[in-house]
């Protein structure tokens, strides 16, 4: 029973996982290139964040219930779940790089030592 169990539980996170980037992809896909798309992309991430605590709480219940099959098929599955949100995430930073700090204004004048100028109070 254990190891059909884990097969089933690991075909069953892999659909949804599939199932949520069909949806993700389909709202892209109606939605203004802007800040629709964002929002899209950021409720996949939300929906594969869900999985993994779904894997890892299925992981901690079957070590509970002693099934060991089950409990590395759900580790597995929350691994290659954490490396998947890793990677979203990373490339969702690329994407959206923080804006440049702003540079001294044109007013700046730099205070030597010894100048006594109206910018060295």
């Amino acid at each position: 029973m254990d190891i059909p169990t884990a097969v089933a539980l690991f075909i069953v996170e892999g659909l949804l996982y599939v199932a949520s980037e069909f949806m993700a992809v389909i709202g892209a896909a109606f939605s203004e290139p802007s800040a629709e798309l964002d929002a899209a992309f950021r409720a996949g991430l939300d929906r594969t964040w869900w999985l993994l605590i779904a894997a890892v709480a299925f992981a901690v219940l079957a070590g509970f219930l002693r099934a060991p099959v089950v409990v590395v098929s759900q580790v597995l599955a929350a691994v290659i779940l954490a490396v998947l949100l890793g990677l979203a995430y990373r490339s969702y930073d690329e994407a959206h790089p923080p804006p440049p700090t702003p540079g001294p204004t044109t007013a700046y004048e730099p205070c030597y030592s010894g100048s006594h100028g109206p910018s060295c109070r």
